[in-house]
């Protein structure tokens, strides 16, 4: 994985390296992770709409068949979750990361002037 995030990020000449995590339960990675959180959120009237607030957010996608009502709640009620529903249907994992990427590039500082 680490040679192709490499080669992706030389091909796509961008300036950041993106983090891959260890695979971790929902409730364990809240309880250790401190920043930022994007959630792509597949149910519809969950969506903040707020522009990330600094250049390090972790875009939080799901697993196949979405989080469950509970983890939803859970996610929509921390203070440093940002939820994003995206009018699309539920999509692949891969589809869905580049999805998140290009929307949190599009709306934010990410992007280069």
């Amino acid at each position: 994985m680490s040679k192709i995030l490499e080669n992706a990020l030389i091909q796509s000449n961008n300036l950041f390296m993106p983090t891959v995590h260890a695979q971790t339960s929902l409730d364990q990675f809240l309880k250790n992770f401190q920043g930022e959180i994007i959630f792509l959120n597949s149910r519809q009237g969950f969506d903040t709409s707020k522009t990330p607030e600094s250049n390090s957010a972790c875009a939080l996608i799901g697993p196949e068949g979405g989080f469950s009502a509970a983890e939803v709640q859970k996610l929509i009620s921390m203070n440093n979750v940002k939820s994003i529903h995206l009018s699309t249907p539920i999509m692949r994992a891969p589809t869905a990361t580049a999805s998140a990427i290009g929307y949190l590039l599009a709306r934010s500082e990410f992007s280069t002037k």
